[in-house]
């Protein structure tokens, strides 16, 4: 294969790529498909690897890897590790000690090129946590990276066989790729995201360019038609899909074939012997974007999301993008001229390696020292409670063994008890599970944990949509069946109390054939499950008191902890939230849920939101003066005595409930 020359067209696609992903991330909603530059970009760099790995294939084995490696490490290291660490200076002064913490370990994963890993296993892309990770771009330099650590060998074994075989090869390797990509999607869209697997064939459609179709005809006819064509065809579907596509469609699947169709054919075009003199993709400003595109990516996302830090806000006005864009702009133009153009020449070779080491090692022990701090957190007084989630979740509980399987318990002993309640209910129910224990201790009760899926399943009606659907289904409903043998096995079960998040069940749940019915029709498939459920209960013997949902801020407020004294624009907004607002996010669940327990006997509903909440104030985030919140949704469990003692009883929980009438064989009513 010959020499290529430079292709002014290539950088212009990366333009191409890399505005849409800034404009979308600094919030222009009429861009809705912006994301979808990055796979772009996997095109551009699987035909430029392999384009570039092709002309060595010939050199000796040992020269042949350590050449390629040795450029990649000069192409990416120098500008990317320093973009890592400045991440982290900046962090110091911006986020609390738990966002701090985990830019720590997002860090160490970005220089070890996992962090795609990192952040599927912590995150989904579009998730609103999502928004406050100031490395979670990093995600896609990691997969290009893992991409070449494979990609090289595979290259040197397929320059080896025939053209047949080859072409075998790579289209199976591309259709594997493509329908694990489709079929993974709909079941667990961040695993397909996020990994290698489900992405190579965006990678192979730029490969499969120098592989196969240099040395075809279509490259050596003097057709420059046909190569304005091919670009303007590329370049239409690639447009097509930024403004068609948005965050709600379920990708990559299929969908993502339609970016990297069309960069792949943009690039053919681009690389075609006979080309038309005046293309737009060759001036001077869009090439020079192109250039500078790679700078461009690594900084745009810490500029965004530390800027919202900075402001306490997830927004971002018109005239605040503008400015953020400048800066992102400013910082790209000296990274490229600074580090990223300097270490690129062959001169430099050496001080590129030292300099890449010294910032990875720069992070590493930066983040030795997040940890050891607990994210610095002497920053903020009083943070070792909300240093990270996992310690705001803290609560100690005794395990006991009932039919074989562990069970939280609280309150009196459970093999001596004659009072036996089962707390039954999703990750909401374990958040009230510390001040059901407050309320044990007070009324001689004891309390087994039964944390599951939210008990709404009749295993044929209702699915919740869920990275594993089959967990919401199938799963939740042989978990309900688990818990109702141990309500069966045991006669001196007095009661069982039933909660979860009921306005995150009825949003996210869908019909069997995963279609999402209206609001009405949720609302009976609801009832449905929750009357299912009630109704075995009552077979069983047990009363049921189904309990209202806590307050939600309705977005994680950290920063709401402590009035710190970060360096930010404006202390947070941490007024109460909206008794208005929350009575339109909960009415329709807990009138639902009113409904079913005034149609049976022996099934009593109490609200916290309506003993919690005070109609013109709202609900308060703190506690005697304490933050309460863990995120967007749960309570905190991590609290003293008087705190859990001043939420029991501003929940309603002692005063408002009948405990004893509730536990004893007769039945009667809450008061």
């Amino acid at each position: 294969m010959s020499k290529l020359g430079y292709i002014p067209e290539i950088d212009g696609l990366r333009s191409v790529a890399v505005i849409p992903v800034i404009l979308y991330h600094l919030g222009f909603a009429w861009i809705p498909g912006g994301f979808l530059g990055v796979d772009v970009f996997f095109v551009i760099s699987g035909y430029l690897i392999t384009a570039i790995l092709l002309r060595e294939t010939e050199k000796p084995r040992k020269a042949y890897f350590y050449d390629f490696y040795l450029r990649r490490m000069r192409r990416i290291f120098p500008v990317f590790f320093t973009v890592i660490l400045a991440t982290l200076c900046a962090g110091y002064f911006l986020l609390l000690p738990s966002d701090y913490l985990e830019l720590g370990k997002s860090a160490v994963a970005s220089v070890g090129f996992v962090s795609n890993i990192y952040f599927y296993l912590n995150t989904g892309y579009f998730d609103l946590s999502a928004e406050s990770m100031p490395l979670l771009h990093t995600w896609s330099l990691a997969v290009e990276e893992q991409f070449y650590i494979i990609w090289p060998a595979l290259i040197l074994l397929l320059s080896r066989l025939s053209g047949a075989v080859k072409w075998r090869t790579v289209l199976g390797i591309f259709f594997c790729s493509f329908l694990l990509s489709i079929f993974i999607t709909p079941l667990n869209p961040s695993l397909a995201f996020y990994n290698l697997p489900f992405r190579i064939f965006q990678f192979f459609l730029g490969a499969m360019i120098p592989l196969f179709l240099f040395e075809t005809a279509i490259y050596k006819r003097n057709w420059p038609f046909g190569s304005l064509l091919l670009q303007i065809v590329g370049f239409s579907i690639i447009v097509f899909s930024i403004f068609y596509f948005s965050s709600e469609d379920a990708f990559p699947g299929w969908l993502a074939l339609w970016p990297a169709v069309g960069a792949s054919l943009f690039i053919v075009g681009a690389t075609m012997k006979n080309k038309p003199h005046f293309n737009p993709m060759k001036s001077k400003l869009v090439v020079g974007i192109g250039k500078i595109s790679f700078s461009l990516y690594l900084w745009h996302w810490p500029v965004v999301t530390l800027y919202k830090a900075y402001t306490n806000s997830t927004k971002i006005s018109a005239e605040s993008a503008i400015w953020l864009l400048l800066i992102t702009l400013a910082l790209s133009i000296a990274s490229y001229y600074l580090i990223e153009k300097p270490f690129r020449k062959p001169a430099w070779q050496p001080k590129a390696s030292m300099f890449s080491v010294a910032t990875a090692a720069g992070v590493v022990c930066f983040f030795f020292f997040i940890i050891q701090t607990g994210g610095f957190s002497h920053r903020i007084p009083n943070a070792e409670k909300f240093a990270s989630l996992k310690e705001m979740w803290k609560w100690d509980c005794s395990e006991i063994k009932i039919l074989g399987k562990a069970y939280c318990n609280f309150g009196e002993p459970w093999e001596t008890s004659q009072r036996k309640v089962v707390l039954w209910g999703d990750s909401h129910a374990e958040h009230i599970a510390p001040l059901l224990e407050m309320v044990a201790a007070e009324h001689n009760l004891s309390i087994v944990l039964f944390k599951s899926c939210r008990p709404l399943t009749d295993g044929v009606t209702i699915q919740i949509r869920h990275k594993n659907p089959s967990r919401a289904t199938e799963g939740c409903f042989a978990s309900s069946l688990r818990a109702l043998e141990l309500i069966k096995n045991d006669p001196e079960i007095a009661l069982v109390i039933i909660t979860g998040s009921w306005q995150y069940s009825l949003n996210q749940m869908f019909s069997r054939n995963n279609e999402r019915p209206n609001i009405s029709e949720r609302l009976m498939l609801m009832k449905s499950g929750l009357s299912f459920t009630v109704e075995n209960i009552l077979e069983l013997g047990p009363k049921v008191l189904l309990l209202g949902d806590t307050p939600h801020p309705g977005e994680k407020r950290s920063e709401c902890a402590d009035q710190n004294d970060l360096f930010r624009k404006s202390k947070p907004d941490c007024l109460p939230i909206s008794f208005e607002e929350l009575q339109v996010k909960h009415k329709l669940t807990e009138d639902i849920i009113l409904e079913v327990a005034d149609y049976y006997d022996n099934v009593f509903f109490h609200s916290i939101i309506k003993n919690y909440c005070v109609r013109g104030v709202g609900c308060s985030l703190y506690s005697k003066g304490e933050y309460i919140f863990r995120d967007d949704s749960h309570i905190r469990r991590n609290y003293s005595d008087e705190i859990k003692m001043d939420l029991i009883l501003s929940f309603g929980l002692l005063q408002e409930i009948d405990w004893m009438k509730l536990t004893s064989s007769n039945s009667a009513a809450p008061d």
